[in-house]
């Protein structure tokens, strides 16, 4: 394995290092926080980061944020003194994989990296097989996952559930602490400490269980997809609403530009399948748009009255082409641009269906990789790292339009942000 070493002191990036080098390790020496990110921008396959938490200039608390934030997939583990019991509670927080305490106890950290090395070839290993299930035995997936979600849900309520009661506990506990915190700074130091860090932690373990959560139903989604339970619905509340969820904290600093035609656009949908759509259309928007300066997310509605040859009578012109996701591509040799001239018409055009709504969700993040772009909507396909989704959001969205009598697409080039639209009819009495 390729291990970054990082720490101030020469004499522990050779005794360290040179025992790493010894079990078969490549081992790459950084002095500091800043040397190590600077190593990390020009070297690929680094599999772990082994760092001091206490360095002059920026300590590993510090670069564990920055590693967590630009490479979620490297483990960190901290070497941690005597007195950095703090610190090490906080790394913990930001996500570090495991400490070792000073003195370096030769076992204690070959066991973490042995631990490591294992993991990611596991991880590894279930990610080709997960899409060699995908390529070969399709079948059998939904009855896979829906065994699997059928496990999963006792267990997490009941998790939940005592997650809820340790929230109500702590409360009690954090009352009685602050009556009688004790005169030995140390003790007091630390016990000040633990009641200003616990309620985050409470809080990031709900969160945590909440996208297991989400998860699951992701999967019952996708096993299921059913489309019933369908009325007449405004489509722009749903959307809205979407948005608005989107817009909480996990949308991370993006910015939202909405426009929509009108308010009130109904279409016979079952609404909460319809949100579900439009979510995950939205995160995924909001995540390829992390990264830049100013994440981007354009969000519109619009209403195209009467099918292709009733517009094209009308106005004396012919309507834009529909583009559709799978067929009809072909590259202008002049732009580089995908010409629309071959794309077939969606389901419901021409076929007594007076009128479509269209949303579009752009986003200004790197685009789509064009080997990339056929297996977009691939079940389990993602170009994120493992651990950062199952790869089932745009599968399931597509699948949602496609019960609801609509078609999903999607332009892209790579570098220049990706632009997803969805097209559904709208009801009869709105036409």
């Amino acid at each position: 394995m390729r291990i970054m070493l990082v720490d101030d002191e020469e004499d522990i990036l050779r005794s360290v290092g040179g025992l790493l080098v010894d079990f078969g390790h490549e081992v790459i020496p950084a002095r500091d926080g800043a040397e190590a990110l600077r190593l990390l921008e020009g070297r690929e396959g680094i599999g772990l980061i082994v760092s001091d938490i206490q360095m002059p200039g920026g300590d590993g608390i510090d670069l564990l944020r920055s590693v967590r934030a630009r490479w979620p997939d490297v483990p960190v583990i901290l070497m941690t003194g005597h007195g950095d019991d703090d610190k090490t509670v906080a790394a913990f927080h930001y996500g570090a994989y495991d400490y070792v305490k000073k003195p370096i106890r030769l076992k204690d950290l070959l066991a973490c990296v042995e631990r490591t090395e294992e993991e990611g070839r596991l991880a590894a290993q279930l990610l080709r097989g997960r899409q060699g299930l995908i390529q070969g035995q399709p079948a059998s997936v939904g009855t896979i996952l829906a065994g699997v979600a059928y496990e999963v849900q006792n267990p997490l309520a009941a998790t939940m559930g005592h997650l809820q009661s340790l929230d109500t506990f702590w409360k009690v506990v954090r009352s009685a602490l602050s009556a009688s915190l004790p005169e030995d700074p140390a003790e007091r130091k630390t016990l000040e400490f633990l009641l200003r860090e616990m309620p985050g932690l409470l809080s990031e373990a709900r969160g945590r269980l909440g996208r297991i959560a989400e998860v699951v139903r992701d999967v019952g989604a996708f096993v299921r997809q059913e489309g019933g339970g369908r009325r007449p619905i405004n489509l722009i509340g749903c959307l809205k609403e979407a948005v608005e969820t989107a817009r909480s904290p996990a949308s991370r600093g993006a910015t939202f530009a909405e426009s929509y035609d009108a308010e009130v656009v109904r279409v016979s949908a079952n609404r909460q399948d319809l949100h579900r759509a439009f979510s995950h259309l939205l995160n995924n928007a909001v995540q390829a748009a992390q990264g830049r300066e100013a994440p981007l997310v354009r969000v519109t509605a619009r209403v195209r009255a009467g099918n292709g040859e009733t517009e094209k009578r009308r106005n004396g012109v012919h309507p834009q082409p529909l583009l559709h996701p799978e067929a009809g591509k072909r590259r202008n040799g002049e732009t580089g641009k995908e010409s629309l001239s071959d794309s077939p018409p969606l389901p419901f055009s021409g076929s007594g269906v007076r009128g479509w709504v269209e949303v579009v969700v752009e986003d200004n993040g790197p685009g789509v990789p064009e080997e990339a772009q056929a297996r977009v909507f691939d079940p389990f396909f993602t170009t994120r790292p493992v651990g950062e989704g199952l790869g089932l959001g745009l599968s399931i969205c597509r699948g949602i339009v496609r019960e609801h009598g609509g078609e999903m697409g999607f332009e892209a080039r790579e570098g220049e942000g990706a632009r997803f639209w969805v097209r559904l009819p709208v009801a009869q009495e709105e036409a």
